[in-house]
């Protein structure tokens, strides 16, 4: 009786059908799907935001790069004007926030409240791309926390979403 050889004859196991895969192109989202999430900015402060993919990133950096002339080169040079690119790639990832009250805003940025009684400090400040806009140029990191944000799938994962806090 002969042993069934596990092996061929260069000593090497038997070489196993390999499964075809799939092209991670035909795995894509469609164009107009979305991925978003709610995340805590901070203090109570949710943010609404959408995934911003690699081309959008792409798109707003070339929106946001203007031509400026350099004295030494002596040629217009492409410049790009990070306050238009913070704004434009904010405005793109976020859709909304809860919880934002003057008393929460003032924590992110010097504003004067003296004026205000403690119900309107506490009262929710509507969500806008304006008021998006003046947090975004005048606070040092939600920028960048919204960058982070909506580059990161792990945020949009429905199995992460509660993790994605600051």
């Amino acid at each position: 009786m002969k042993e069934k050889n596990e092996h061929n004859e260069a000593g090497m196991p038997p070489a196993q059908e390999a499964t075809p895969a799939t092209p991670l192109s035909l795995l894509t989202l469609p164009k107009k799907a979305e991925l978003t999430a709610e995340v805590e900015f901070r203090d109570g402060v949710f943010l609404s935001m959408r995934y911003v993919p690699r081309a959008v990133l792409t798109q707003l950096s070339r929106e946001a790069t203007v031509m400026r002339f350099d004295n030494k080169a002596g040629a217009r040079l492409p410049d790009l004007d990070g306050k238009k690119l913070a704004t434009g790639f904010s405005r793109r990832a976020v859709t909304g926030w809860s919880g934002m009250t003057a008393r929460k805003a003032s924590l992110l940025v010097a504003l004067d409240l003296s004026g205000l009684t403690e119900e309107q400090k506490d009262t929710a400040i509507p969500f806008s791309v304006e008021q998006l806009d003046f947090l975004v140029v005048n606070c040092y990191d939600l920028d960048s926390f919204i960058q982070r944000s909506a580059m990161d799938l792990g945020v949009f994962n429905p199995d992460h979403v509660e993790e994605a806090g600051n």
